[in-house]
């Protein structure tokens, strides 16, 4: 195991940033050798470029935070942790999001506010689980069509995104059990 990625460890056991479905390991070591039962993980302000590789044998998480920080890409591999249902991106340097989403069917909240997506993949629309989806402060001018055919979305934020008053009336008309949160006015030429 790299330094850096046991001071990362190391900060996230000194946070409380990690919790376990056992009893909690007292030493950096026993997380290292155990990361199968680790379900709740705050790797919030450790200045990452990127996740951890050791994040993706934690198969039992299921809330992965990662906000502020600078990562800029979400790998394939984080989307085969099947168990997770909360997902906290904020404040980093995205620009898309990978399609690959998909496969987080247990995915209840995603939050990926303070970022620069410019577009979202029509993916999003199939997390079946999907209640909670937090785009605050990014680059969006519009949301994927398939969305509005999300059975469980109850909330969204879209405030501080360059959309349109007329995109804004059609998404409140396509999402009528959603509480969706615009900005209330909009200076982006629409």
């Amino acid at each position: 195991m790299n330094t850096r990625l046991c001071w990362v460890l190391a900060a996230v056991l000194s946070l409380g940033g990690i919790a376990y479905g056992g009893p909690k390991p007292e030493r950096l070591r026993d997380a290292a050798l155990h990361p199968g039962e680790v379900q709740n993980l705050s790797l919030r302000r450790m200045r990452l470029e990127q996740v951890p590789s050791v994040v993706f044998g934690m198969h039992r998480l299921k809330r992965l935070d990662l906000s502020h920080n600078r990562i800029s890409e979400l790998p394939d591999s984080l989307f085969l942790l099947d168990s997770l249902e909360e997902l906290l991106v904020c404040d980093n340097r995205l620009e898309k999001l990978n399609p690959s989403i998909l496969r987080l069917h247990r995915l209840k909240r995603l939050t990926l506010c303070q970022n620069r997506l410019a577009w979202l993949p029509q993916e999003v629309a199939q997390l079946d689980s999907l209640n909670h989806l937090d785009l605050w402060n990014n680059q969006l001018s519009t949301l994927p069509d398939a969305l509005s055919q999300s059975s469980r979305l109850r909330w969204i934020d879209v405030r501080g995104n360059p959309v349109s008053l007329e995109v804004q009336k059609i998404w409140m008309r396509r999402l009528p059990k959603t509480k969706v949160y615009f900005s209330k006015s909009c200076n982006c030429g629409g």
